[in-house]
């Protein structure tokens, strides 16, 4: 449990406060964050693809609100920004860290069972499911949970 000072209020596994949402990352919302990041790096992609698929056709040179290729070098930079981000949320999600963790580490909490369960355990408490693709893909609603107690091993 962290308190947010921007927020003033607690949150479970707090990871940071988004400037963008204004709302607290946490245990609870993670998942659904993760996912704002993963469906936008695909948009950003589709995007490059579709912008790849029309270089040669006449719109692209009249287009006059912005330049065609600005735009390619904006997508390009959301998906690094966007892979940066999932590859850190990866490597700080395995070794159980959390941004706050990661930047102060005197403050990890030490008492966190989290660290010890498996993979597919960790999944089921950020996520509420076992499964890779049913997490990042999927809604869930309810996670096991609540910052008391949990088992699932």
């Amino acid at each position: 449990m962290h308190h947010c000072n921007t927020c003033k209020r607690c949150c479970l596994r707090l990871d940071h406060h988004c400037p963008f949402l204004h709302n607290c990352v946490g245990l609870h919302n993670m998942r659904y964050f993760v996912q704002l990041f993963l469906i936008s790096l695909i948009g950003s992609v589709q995007c490059l693809f579709c912008g790849y698929l029309v270089k040669d056709h006449y719109v692209w040179d009249s287009l006059t609100i912005i330049n065609p290729r600005n735009t390619i070098i904006i997508h390009f930079s959301w998906i690094l920004l966007y892979t940066t981000y999932l590859s850190f949320f990866w490597w700080s999600f395995k070794r159980d860290l959390t941004s706050i963790d990661f930047l102060d580490p005197v403050m990890k909490l030490h008492f966190s069972r989290i660290f010890e369960l498996s993979f597919h355990a960790k999944l089921y408490v950020y996520f509420g499911t076992p499964s890779l693709w049913r997490a990042l893909l999927l809604e869930h609603s309810e996670l096991p949970i609540n910052g008391l107690e949990f088992e699932y091993e």
